[in-house]
């Protein structure tokens, strides 16, 4: 990181926690006085780092861990991006493979997902707020997300935030099915929505069984763990859904 100058305070991941605006929400920006646009740099004056007093457990824990950290310098010169690999190592370079086999997303469901964010879905959802929050879908979405952690929200945006904090329980597993997890009822939702309005048929009491059958074949695909001690993520899915 050296200087700090090129590192943001809030959105790049630079602790053990994170992306601290993930892990402190939208507050922590005015509980520490330090604005969404914040370098690393911008939390040291005179030398050392600068915080008002924590106003909160999880604010007390990354102050704990700033503190613990050396006191960042001008002469270090500006820091670089590391990318990381499938081992769990650094590298200054980028692997397109690499990269994919950590992501192992579903082209087609990753898509809609991004469509969905940006509400272009092809359908007569462009003309509503898109999200997990008519009674059906978030009865469906609630109902699944509940077995990865609690209170899993309902709009794209917030559980957009969720998804990382599950990285703070004693299994990351629980973020990567997670994400997958959303893609895939996200998906399967939208093909139901339509499939209403365009052909007035209905599959959703089924559509619960359709999202594991989803989940299970793409989980399969997956490279197992390096340590035997360690569940792969169909393992880790099935422990928690079956």
């Amino acid at each position: 990181m050296n200087d700090g100058s090129t590192v943001s305070f809030w959105f790049d991941n630079w602790t053990e926690f994170g992306p601290l605006i993930s892990f402190l929400g939208e507050s922590g920006p005015s509980s520490l006085r330090l604005h969404n646009e914040a370098r690393v740099c911008d939390a040291i004056q005179d030398g050392f780092w600068n915080f008002r007093a924590a106003r909160s457990d999880r604010a007390e824990e990354v102050l704990i861990y700033v503190a613990s950290r050396a006191i960042l310098h001008p002469s270090a010169g500006c820091g670089r991006y590391l990318w990381r690999t499938p081992s769990g190592n650094f590298s200054s370079s980028f692997s397109s493979k690499g990269t994919w086999d950590q992501l192992r997303s579903v082209p087609r469901f990753s898509f809609h997902l991004w469509l969905s964010f940006q509400k272009r879905l092809p359908s007569r959802d462009r003309l509503h707020r898109w999200g997990l929050q008519c009674s059906f879908s978030s009865s469906i979405w609630v109902s699944l997300a509940s077995r990865l952690g609690h209170n899993p929200p309902l709009g794209l945006l917030a559980i957009s935030q969720w998804i990382p904090l599950l990285s703070m329980q004693p299994t990351r597993s629980s973020q990567a099915v997670a994400k997958l997890l959303l893609q895939v009822t996200a998906h399967h939702l939208w093909r139901e929505r339509n499939a209403r309005i365009f052909n007035m048929t209905s599959s959703s009491s089924d559509i619960k069984a359709r999202i594991d059958r989803t989940m299970r074949d793409r989980l399969l695909s997956f490279p197992a763990r390096g340590s035997i001690a360690t569940p792969s993520l169909l393992e880790f899915y099935f422990g928690c859904f079956c």
